[in-house]
């Protein structure tokens, strides 16, 4: 996953980014002489740490980036017809992407909500909510979300997606998803391509 866009990914080392995305002990003691994203990534698949590979993924990219990755996992892995239910998240999600204001940042909780947080596409609009800003009605006191809580809804996303494939085509699915992601750094697959209005 060569890295030509900085401001698209975190710098953290590998170790750091898998102590805070959670990884297993197994990926934590495989990446811990790892110097980057880019020799991390083939060690984990190589050893077939599929969940952590896109867990890892899913904390490297910032979090604009990261919600991004998610809207392209689900509606190439969901397909375009999809029911609404499943819809709505998604777009509200894109929304927030293409325009990352308070009202699409609100509107994607909403949608999230209304989802669960027990779905891959509730999860990614989650993850537009967490961005920034207060989780608490406009209202009331302000709390703010902890560090990394979109990332960590982007993973729980991409993990969701991917398990829910058939056994036989697992590999080839990370596989997929990893490669979405690598086309997002390298500014191949960008948010403009498919918005282009969107805020910068």
């Amino acid at each position: 996953m060569t890295i030509h866009h900085t401001d698209q990914v975190n710098t953290a080392s590998p170790p750091e980014l898998a102590e805070h995305a959670g990884l297993s002990d197994d990926a934590q003691r495989l990446l811990a002489p790892v110097p980057t994203v880019d020799a991390a990534i083939p060690r984990l698949l190589e050893w077939e740490l599929y969940s952590d590979a896109l867990g890892l993924t899913a904390f490297f990219l910032t979090t604009r980036p990261a919600v991004w990755w998610g809207c392209v996992c689900l509606g190439d892995l969901l397909g375009p017809e999809i029911p609404e239910e499943e819809a709505e998240p998604i777009r509200a999600a894109m929304a927030w992407v293409a325009n990352p204001s308070e009202a699409t940042r609100r509107e994607a909780g909403q949608a999230g909500k209304e989802a669960g947080l027990g779905t891959a596409t509730g999860l990614v609009a989650m993850a537009a909510f967490w961005s920034g800003g207060s989780m608490s009605e406009p209202h009331l006191p302000e709390v703010l979300p902890k560090p990394y809580q979109a990332n960590r809804a982007v993973s729980g996303a991409m993990n969701l997606l991917w398990a829910e494939q058939p056994q036989d085509q697992k590999t080839e699915c990370c596989r997929k998803l990893l490669g979405y992601a690598a086309e997002i750094v390298k500014g191949e697959r960008h948010w403009r391509t498919s918005y282009p209005n969107a805020s910068k």
